[in-house]
């Protein structure tokens, strides 16, 4: 049995700058589009790799079975594409709300695959391991790369763009939802329903101004979750007399967050959120992330 080899990634969450949904699939998905773009708000991965061993061990995710963890589900995964045999033991710190509509699952799941390709010298290219990404949920592939991307089909069809600029006021309320986004799908009606023209105007301006376009952030799971949660309208309009100029919702939420020119404008509408709020409602400021997770790898000590 080899040395354990060491390693630490950081696991960036996500806001979704748009988000429209066109119809259901004949394969039982939904077709979407939505911009997915990283923030500087990260969980942190401890992962221990063991060559010759046997067994996954994850801790940091309290409350979340084996089956139902994806950290655990990608080492798993993973092992059985690259046809390694290691122990594996990863130590998740989380700092990314969850569940929030902010992808820190999602993106443990990929930082995880990253950590264990990368200090096992696995024989994957970096297009099987999208591949194992895609099976664990439709945000993980975008993780593997980023900063920002156009998010298409189920939401694992990729075409790159620039990262942003601007700082975030990010809101996550202490309400959750139990099988939030499944729950929100089946509250969709045809009206919720899009052609995906606005998601695609946002990620051409982005692509040519390296700015988000306010008035493009409309996200089709806004109704069915002011239905479900009636706090979240109350939230927006915290948000708005914070003196935020637009409040848009991240995924199938509960988070929302408003885009700012700066840091200072950030913390400064932070702070009257903080005298408006419930003090158990957490506010993160936060910039959109330049750097994809892969480069943020420590390095390993072997």
């Amino acid at each position: 049995m080899s040395t354990p080899i060491r390693g630490r990634i950081a696991a960036p969450a996500k806001v979704n700058l748009g988000l429209e949904i066109l119809g259901r699939r004949a394969d039982g998905y939904h077709e979407i589009r939505t911009i997915l773009a990283m923030v500087d708000l990260t969980d942190e991965l401890e992962v221990r790799a063991c060559p010759g061993a046997a067994g996954i061990r994850v801790s940091g995710v309290p409350g979340v079975r084996d089956e139902d963890n994806l950290v655990v589900r990608a080492a798993r995964d993973f092992l059985q594409a690259a046809g390694i045999a290691a122990g594996i033991d990863i130590t998740v710190h989380k700092r990314i709300p969850s569940p929030a509509g902010l992808g820190g699952a999602s993106s443990d799941a990929a930082g995880t695959l990253l950590a264990l390709s990368r200090l096992l010298d696995a024989p994957l290219s970096r297009d099987e391991l999208a591949v194992v990404a895609s099976r664990l949920g439709s945000d993980v592939p975008f993780f593997l790369g980023g900063p920002c991307a156009l998010a298409s089909g189920r939401g694992t069809a990729l075409t790159p763009l620039p990262a942003p600029a601007g700082a975030l006021v990010i809101v996550v309320p202490r309400f959750g939802l139990a099988s939030k986004t499944a729950t929100l799908y089946r509250m969709l009606s045809k009206a919720d329903y899009s052609d995906g023209h606005m998601v695609e105007a946002q990620a051409a301006h982005i692509a040519t101004t390296g700015c988000v376009d306010s008035q493009r952030l409309a996200n089709a799971f806004a109704r069915p979750l002011s239905r479900l949660v009636p706090e979240a309208p109350t939230l927006v309009g915290a948000m708005q007399a914070a003196g935020c100029p637009h409040v848009a919702l991240s995924g199938a939420g509960p988070a929302h967050f408003s885009i700012l020119p700066d840091h200072d404008a950030a913390r400064a509408i932070a702070a009257s959120l903080r005298r408006l709020l419930d003090p158990q409602t957490q506010i993160i400021v936060t910039r959109f992330r330049r750097q994809p997770l892969v480069l943020s790898l420590a390095p390993m000590d072997r």
